[in-house]
């Protein structure tokens, strides 16, 4: 009824807010917050899992060094494949500066993906986006960063490390910027195992 649904709404809209400092929120409250216009029971259900959950782990540190390296800063992307209901993937992203985690999320695209490597390149080019837009606070700071790419897609790594389309033909090429970036050394790129990758959670 009307007042469960304002209920859930207000329980999600809480989390989200919250899910801007705890990485490990992200991906469940995005699901939650896909079901605010409609919420079902099953949504309920999840919605206090998520509880649940939160009581038995109800607090998050983060500890800022003096001497943490402040001279990069290490983005982290990852997809799932079709995982929604309608088709579409999720998009999961962290940045990190001196170990600290300081924006992480968790979308879903838009687009329907015809392959995982083509959603990891939504994921990736997200994420260039994302650190090219911290990397000019860093400087409004006075700080001069590097920016280090890590993903775990070795389809997506080969599309960003030459350039054109190629065999991608029906992906927008607005989307193949990324690869100008990369070979301008604008952002570096890194291979990196799937255990290893911090975004791995947030899809």
């Amino acid at each position: 009824d009307e007042r469960s649904a304002r209920w859930y709404r207000s329980l999600s809209a809480t989390l989200n807010y919250m899910a801007q400092d705890r990485a490990d929120l992200g991906f469940a409250v995005k699901e939650l917050c896909r079901s605010m216009k409609d919420p079902s029971e099953a949504d309920v259900i999840n919605l206090k899992k998520i509880g649940r959950d939160l009581i038995g782990d109800p607090s998050m540190k983060m500890c800022f060094q003096w001497w943490m390296n402040l001279d990069r800063i290490d983005g982290y992307s990852d997809s799932d494949y079709a995982g929604g209901d309608k088709r579409t993937s999720t998009t999961g992203g962290v940045m990190m500066m001196g170990g600290v985690v300081l924006k992480s999320w968790s979308k879903q695209q838009k687009v329907v993906a015809l392959s995982s490597g083509e959603a990891e390149l939504y994921a990736a080019v997200k994420l260039g986006c994302e650190l090219i837009g911290l990397k000019s606070l860093a400087v409004d700071f006075g700080l001069q960063v590097k920016l280090h790419m890590y993903i775990d897609a070795k389809a997506t790594f080969g599309m960003l490390s030459r350039k054109g389309v190629g065999s991608m033909k029906h992906v927008e090429t607005n989307q193949f910027w990324l690869q100008d970036a990369v070979r301008n050394k604008v952002v570096s790129l890194h291979k990196i195992g799937t255990d290893d990758n911090v975004a791995d959670i947030l899809t």
